[in-house]
């Protein structure tokens, strides 16, 4: 049965208080005292385009009541859902790259069992304590993708990687494997001797000078910061009123192209996303050292994604991307129940960027599935945030899109 107090329906409420937000989040004056403050698990995994934590959260606590379905068609890594978590919703993801979703759940997981954690730190100081440069490995005990890491580092770096490598398919202890595969899944690419972002990384192009990089040390820094965050989130819940922990059933590995997905019409109380960018970026090719590492289906990873920046030379590309668009709003559309809400976050291009044309043609198109837009907001990206991603480096602010399903 449909719970009657998951939607906020008073719109003029609505109307007031996100109208009242410093969209900038320039500070935290909308939190009152004792509330758990918006998450930032950015910190734990450079992933591309990720939301600001308090941007979700505010979202969330202006639309909706403790108990409601939150879902991110476009799950990264979870900020949304871990927003939807902390203030006692139902979060519920959906992603094509197998990278993200790895993280996420294993950072569920040990969000779970925090009273173990201490048993797979002590396997970690164990393995760290144990390696030596004298180590021989077989390497065809690996799989062959593993092997296409070794051009990306410096044989130091590379001899530690396949030794930790060896020490993850030996190990039956879950809590030291998940803690190990977060912390690396965000090295990766800072341990390998490409430093020019992103960008190189996903067109293939490797270093050309090898530099030698401090895995253990590095690894050590991130797993004491990775726990301190995990700690302070269960002391967080166990001081206070919200429901209990989410399992990673809810975090669907897939792309929200492939139709049908185990979620029913009608069940979702609200949307709140940030869709790919139109060509602006390529999220599993970013990763592909961690791919490389855990040998995940790469190339189909690939094939799933949507509006990708290595297509953004493709003649049709921005025609293609509006039909996308328009394909996934109707499907979202009907997911969600009688005045549910869906939230988009876009780019806000400036008037003479060819690619505002697409954003404006999506945005007056969204009534025709029933939408009734409530509000929208322009906000500003961070300059850090700019520069660390040559494809945002142009776009100084996003849209937020507030609808209503009538």
């Amino acid at each position: 049965m449909e719970k009657q107090n998951a939607l906020c329906y008073d719109e003029s409420y609505v109307k007031r208080v996100i109208s009242q937000v410093d969209w900038d989040f320039m500070n935290t004056a909308y939190l009152e005292e004792g509330v758990i403050p918006p998450f930032n698990i950015r910190k734990h995994h450079g992933y591309l385009a990720t939301f600001t934590p308090a941007l979700p959260y505010v979202l969330i606590e202006a639309l909706t009541h403790p108990g409601a379905v939150v879902l991110d068609p476009f799950l990264g890594i979870g900020t949304t859902y871990l927003q939807a978590l902390i203030l006692g919703r139902k979060p519920l993801g959906i992603e094509s790259c197998h990278i993200a979703t790895q993280f996420l759940k294993a950072f569920v997981y040990l969000f779970q069992n925090s009273k173990q954690i201490s048993f797979g730190l002590q396997e970690w100081y164990d393995v760290k304590s144990s390696y030596n440069k004298d180590f021989r490995f077989n390497g065809t005990d690996f799989p062959k993708s593993f092997h296409l890491l070794e051009p990306w580092y410096h044989p130091e770096t590379y001899h530690e990687l396949c030794y930790l490598k060896g020490c993850l398919s030996s190990s039956k202890n879950t809590i030291f494997i998940a803690l190990v595969n977060i912390v690396l899944s965000n090295s990766l690419i800072r341990l390998s001797s490409q430093n020019r972002g992103w960008g190189y990384i996903a067109d293939n192009v490797k270093p050309k000078e090898l530099r030698p990089k401090y895995l253990f040390k590095t690894l050590e820094n991130k797993i004491q910061s990775l726990i301190k965050d995990i700690y302070y989130l269960r002391e967080s819940f166990s001081k206070s009123s919200y429901g209990g922990i989410a399992i990673d059933d809810n975090i669907i590995q897939t792309s929200i192209f492939q139709q049908p997905l185990p979620i029913s019409k009608r069940s979702i109380d609200a949307i709140i996303t940030s869709p790919p960018y139109p060509n602006m970026m390529d999220y599993a090719l970013s990763q592909r050292l961690s791919y490389y590492f855990w040998n995940l289906p790469f190339e189909g990873d690939v094939r799933n994604e949507f509006a990708t920046r290595r297509n953004r030379k493709h003649k049709n590309a921005n025609d293609e991307y509006i039909q996308l668009f328009f394909q996934f709003n109707s499907y979202l559309m009907d997911l969600l129940k009688k005045n549910g809400y869906l939230c988009y976050v876009l780019p806000d291009f400036h008037s003479d960027n060819p690619k505002k044309i697409i954003i404006d043609k999506i945005i007056s198109a969204m009534k025709d599935n029933g939408a009734k837009k409530i509000a929208h907001f322009s906000r500003y990206i961070s300059s850090t945030k700019r520069a660390s991603n040559t494809s945002m480096a142009s776009l100084d602010k996003e849209l937020i899109v507030i609808l209503r399903k009538e």
